[in-house]
């Protein structure tokens, strides 16, 4: 039977001789456990990104192609309340997120969702206008360093998302198996002819669209 979204099994491990534990006067095999730790979220946020990308990108006429500023925040606003459900009707539900990359794309972002001027692109550089009519326009804004990250497919140093509220409208389904959103980690003395120990590491998880 084939499942839309199925829990896969992401694992790493690593051995070390007697000697080198022995000789570890700076507690690095000590580490072994949090680092297993750490590079589980890191895939588990580049699995993420990977999925959104597909998930938001599949159909060009939603996407919009320029820099990050008011005229194209308005451009999306009008696209999504054009998108439509399944059926045809339109699918209802207003943008809650906004989604953008880190550093000043995310700096702008904040200035003009929470109500600072905007700079009015050519033919009127530079010229302030008051009233910002975008403040307030979604309750949250996101960044991530991981929307250019090249270990992400198709990532772009520009991409930006305007997104819902997943109690709305979920964009993503993540699954961990028995619930366990923390990867296992294990360690054990190595085979009886060998002296040493090894560490692995399994993190279960599914990512898919929501259709």
């Amino acid at each position: 039977t084939e499942f839309s979204n199925e829990v896969e099994t992401v694992a790493a491990m690593i051995s070390a001789p007697r000697k080198s534990i022995i000789n570890d006067d700076l507690g690095v095999f000590e580490q072994i456990g949090s680092e297993f730790g750490r590079g589980a979220a890191k895939t588990l946020e580049r699995d993420l990104m990977t999925k959104l990308y597909s998930a938001m990108t599949w159909d060009s006429t939603n996407q919009i192609n320029g820099v990050f500023d008011s005229t194209n925040l308005d451009i999306a606003l009008d696209l999504y309340t054009d998108l439509e459900d399944t059926d045809g009707t339109p699918i209802d539900v207003t943008p809650s997120i906004l989604f953008v990359q880190s550093g000043s794309m995310y700096r702008q972002a904040l200035s003009l969702v929470n109500g600072g001027d905007v700079t009015q692109p050519e033919p009127t550089a530079n010229t302030v206008v008051a009233g910002n009519t975008q403040a307030g326009i979604v309750s949250k804004v996101i960044s991530s360093p991981w929307l250019k990250n090249s270990s992400v497919a198709n990532a772009s140093a520009t991409g930006w998302f305007l997104m819902p509220s997943p109690a709305e409208l979920a964009v993503l389904e993540v699954l961990f198996l028995n619930g366990n959103q923390a990867p296992t980690v294990e360690r054990s003395e190595t085979t009886f002819n060998t002296l040493g120990a090894q560490w692995r590491a399994y993190f279960d998880y599914g990512i898919a669209p929501v259709n």
